[in-house]
């Protein structure tokens, strides 16, 4: 069990390998992409290939002629992942530009595998089970959500400790999670975890499908926790920054910090706490502050500045920020019973960059305290989640 400071301030990375790009209410965007799939050695189609955005719960499989056909994608920029059993993945970043509609064809490598002498990890192999359990510990989390979630193929995984104690997790195969609290299933192509406290770092390509239940207050439960999950997220932190930020240009009321520093400053905190956050700066690093009166005010627009695309900002701050969520501030059902948060945000690069229409961020180039901290997958939202309009309304 690990000690309070260690749950309070863990540092945790996490690379989902690709950009977040989806917004937070309803997406007027609709992009098709089509194509085919073919095999790059013989040149025949090849079906039953699995095609997704990562991240989502949007994909598809070719037919028997390799064809496919991806509808109603919500945002501009996509992860695209094509894989089959017998051949390399392939990753494609898309972008759509004035037209909504792409072609993309797909050769697709073979590849064979030699056969390796058989290891069967056993129920009774007592180290196998000890890292199995830190790593489930790690990569799933140890809060409500990951009580409710399993892995479905565990002993797929070759799991070892270095010299040095990092535990290492490897998998030929898709994890499969089970997600019983929000109500997904993940399939989870793992591509890198290590642990040593106290940092963990994986990355991995995601796909979300929705289970099913005829119990409609299963159904219920399942929504409102996917809600207080996604408001308590740094997915929804970095939207609603971009969100202040872009409203408050675009607001012939708001004073830049150069007219007016209070006023500018009292106008921007007024509008985090819309979306229920207060964000303060502080020099002392996570496991030293203990009380507010050793951080100060702080106008998160002067710390942004829009990026080289549309879609995009540059957030560019000294120290660390102090991210506090307040579920009071918002005027939610108590069904929901969301719970206050405390953060803390590092940059690792010097700036890092944001898409403002989605709150995506390289996190490879941030580093998160506190509560961000101690999510994990069993906490993950799909990119397309889309808050129920009688929640987002009050944003509004």
């Amino acid at each position: 069990m690990k000690i309070v400071a260690q749950i309070l301030f863990g540092i945790f990375f996490i690379n989902l390998f690709l950009c977040f790009t989806v917004s937070a209410q309803k997406n007027i965007f609709n992009g098709v992409i089509s194509g085919k799939v073919y095999d790059g050695a013989t040149g025949d189609p090849i079906p039953n290939v699995n095609i997704f955005i990562s991240g989502t719960t949007i994909g598809t499989s070719s037919d028997l002629s390799g064809m496919f056909k991806l509808s109603d994608i919500p945002f501009e920029t996509v992860s695209l992942v094509v894989s089959c059993i017998g051949y390399k993945p392939e990753y494609r970043t898309q972008h759509f530009t004035k037209e909504k509609t792409k072609e993309i064809i797909f050769k697709m490598t073979p590849v064979t595998y030699d056969l390796p002498s058989v290891s069967v990890v056993g129920r009774e192999d007592k180290k196998w089970q000890e890292n199995f359990k830190l790593f489930q510990n790690e990569f799933l989390g140890e809060n409500y959500n990951s009580q409710y979630s399993r892995i479905i193929n565990p002993y797929d995984l070759e799991l070892y400790k270095t010299y040095d104690g990092t535990l290492i997790a490897k998998s030929k195969k898709p994890l499969i999670i089970e997600n019983s609290a929000l109500g997904y299933k993940i399939i989870y192509t793992l591509q890198e975890f290590s642990s040593k406290y106290p940092i963990t770092k994986f990355n991995g390509v995601t796909f979300f499908e929705n289970l099913f239940s005829e119990n409609e207050s299963v159904r219920d439960e399942w929504n409102r926790q996917r809600v207080r999950t996604y408001l308590s997220s740094l997915q929804y932190f970095i939207k609603s920054l971009s969100a202040v930020y872009r409203e408050l240009n675009k607001n012939t009321l708001y004073l830049s910090p150069a007219d007016d520093e209070d006023e500018s400053m009292t106008i921007n905190q007024k509008y985090l706490a819309k979306y229920g956050f207060e964000v303060r700066g502080t020099e002392y690093p996570p496991y030293i502050i203990n009380n507010r009166s050793r951080s100060y005010p702080l106008n998160t627009n002067s710390i942004l500045k829009e990026g080289i695309s549309e879609n995009e900002l540059v957030v560019d701050f000294n120290n660390y920020l102090l991210v506090q969520w307040n579920p009071d501030k918002i005027d939610l059902s108590e069904s929901f019973k969301l719970s206050e948060q405390k953060s803390f945000i590092l940059l690792e690069t010097g700036r890092a960059f944001l898409d403002a229409t989605s709150g995506g961020v390289d996190e490879a180039s941030i580093k998160t305290f506190g509560d961000f901290s101690k999510k994990r997958i069993a906490d993950l939202m799909p990119l397309d989640y889309v808050l129920p309009d009688s929640v987002s309304a009050k944003f509004k």
